[in-house]
């Protein structure tokens, strides 16, 4: 993982065909990524991440890095599947 906010143009994320698919099919307007670490994130806000599949070379999408917080795995996972259902209700 990049921690110089000068030089990072972009980041290249593997994500899992599972959750890619679970967020396609909803089609969310705001996403919520976690990485399995307490490591400090230091990214500026707005830098391109690129999400691959897993396994694979194929990019599936792109966000744009807006925030970084630590908290518990299992909070992370709970937060992310919300924040993916609540962003795709009408």
């Amino acid at each position: 993982m990049p921690h110089a906010k000068d030089s990072t143009r972009f980041i290249i994320a593997n994500t899992y065909v599972d959750w890619f698919e679970f967020l396609r099919a909803r089609k969310p307007r705001k996403v919520n990524f976690w990485l399995p670490s307490g490591t400090p994130l230091d990214v500026a806000r707005g830098t391109p991440w690129f999400y691959k599949l897993r396994g694979t070379t194929e990019i599936v999408g792109v966000a744009f890095f807006a925030a970084y917080s630590v908290m518990p795995l299992k909070m992370a996972w709970e937060t992310s599947a919300l924040i993916a259902l609540k962003s795709s209700s009408p």
